[in-house]
């Protein structure tokens, strides 16, 4: 194999690996906010109950 092409196929294997570690790291990224965000509501509907649930009249 001539050495320019071998520099080509590292070129794009490295290059595949890049995007393809971005769109896990997205991924994961988007799934820990996704129950950052279900923790958030659970912690808030059990903290506030005796405030929002209880009639004020």
């Amino acid at each position: 194999m001539p050495p320019d092409r071998t520099d080509a196929d590292l070129t794009v294997m490295s290059s595949r690996v890049g995007t393809h570690l971005t769109a896990r790291t997205a991924g994961v990224a988007a799934s820990a906010a996704a129950w950052h965000r279900t923790t958030d509501l659970a912690q808030v509907r059990s903290a506030t109950p005796t405030c929002r649930l209880t009639p004020h009249h």
